[in-house]
C-alpha cells in the first residue's frame, strides 16, 4: 500500500483540479491490491463510484472505460448518468510502489464530506483533495 503521507501523489492530484472549466474536488484511495488482484481493485473502484453517484445524483449510472477513445489513458474511467450521459465522476487507477491507488474527481457540489464518509465504509485510507490542497491522513 502507498504510504498515507505520499504528498507527491496528493499534490499531483490537486494540480489536476485547477484550472478547469468546472470546480472539482476528489479523493485519493489507497489500496493493498497488487497487479495480480486487479479484478478485486476494479470491483472496489466500481463500489466507490456507485457510492459517489448515490450521493451526487438520482438515477442509474454506467461506467465508461474509453477503450476506443484516444482521449482516454489506460486506467481512466468515467461514471456517467444513464439518462443523459453526463459525467458524474472520473477515476484514474495508478499502480505505484506495487499497489494500486485510485484517484476520483467530481464536480464540487458541497457534498464532499458526505462522499468521504460513504467511501470510508468501503476503503481503508481515503484522502480528500480540493484545489486548495489535501487533508493529511
Amino acid at each position: 500500500m502507498s504510504e498515507p503521507g505520499d504528498h507527491e501523489l496528493y499534490q499531483q492530484a490537486v494540480s489536476l483540479l485547477v484550472p478547469g472549466e468546472s470546480e472539482l474536488v476528489g479523493i485519493v484511495v489507497h489500496t493493498d491490491y497488487v497487479r495480480s488482484e486487479e479484478p478485486a481493485m476494479n470491483e472496489l473502484m466500481l463500489e466507490i463510484g456507485e457510492r459517489i453517484a448515490d450521493v451526487l445524483q438520482d438515477g442509474e449510472m454506467y461506467v465508461y472505460a474509453g477503450e476506443d477513445d484516444d482521449r482516454f489513458g489506460a486506467g481512466q474511467f468515467h461514471g456517467r448518468e444513464l439518462k443523459d450521459d453526463a459525467v458524474i465522476w472520473e477515476c484514474q487507477q495508478l499502480l505505484r510502489a506495487e499497489t494500486f491507488d485510485l484517484v476520483f474527481y467530481w464536480e464540487r457540489a458541497g457534498k464532499q464530506g458526505e462522499i468521504v464518509t460513504a467511501v470510508e465504509d468501503a476503503a481503508e485510507t481515503v484522502v480528500p483533495i480540493t484545489e486548495d490542497g489535501f487533508v493529511k491522513p
